[in-house]
């Protein structure tokens, strides 16, 4: 039911390129370009030392199902922040 058939070249490179849990990701900062990488994980598995975030946490949540050139705004305690995606791999 819930099966999406892709047809072309490009619509199988952009289903690939959308964040989810297992995703590498290369943010850059909106006003100081500085780039921070994260990976994606379940919750049981987050590490935040070492770049391993949790779904469920406020950056994981926001970066979910976003493709490259996407701009993300993550609400955190102390205010919101805004990235760009800048690189997603798997």
């Amino acid at each position: 039911k819930g099966a999406t058939i892709l047809d072309s070249a490009s619509q199988v490179q952009s289903a690939l390129q959308r964040v989810g849990v297992g995703s590498q990701v290369v943010l850059k900062h909106s006003l100081t370009g500085q780039e921070v990488a994260y990976m994606l994980v379940d919750s049981s598995e987050s590490d935040p030392a070492s770049g391993k975030i949790s779904d469920a946490s406020p950056v994981g949540r926001a970066l979910m199902d976003r493709t490259v050139g996407d701009n993300v705004d993550v609400v955190t305690p102390r205010g919101t922040v805004q990235y760009v995606v800048f690189k997603i791999g798997v």
